[in-house]
């Protein structure tokens, strides 16, 4: 899988693939606590999104496969195991 551009940009500017991880999660943490505390309206589109523990997994996942995250070969961990 490779990398959506914005993130092969930072990451050919000498990004840490760590720090970017780390500012896409915090981010959406972020984000959830805005909309659970009221101060993001409602209508605004990420307020109108499912706010449960489930959908915020989902997306943070998202981010991390468009950032060029990739899962484990799963088959390869069972071999070595």
């Amino acid at each position: 899988m490779t990398a959506e551009p914005i993130y092969r940009m930072r990451y050919d500017e000498g990004a840490d693939p760590i720090e970017v991880a780390v500012s896409l999660v915090a981010i959406d943490l972020e984000i959830r606590d805005l909309v659970a505390a009221g101060e993001v309206h409602p209508g605004v589109p990420i307020a109108l999104l499912d706010q449960s523990d489930a959908a915020y997994a989902r997306r943070i996942v998202g981010k991390l496969l468009d950032a060029g995250w990739t899962p484990p070969d799963v088959a390869r961990l069972a071999e070595e195991s």
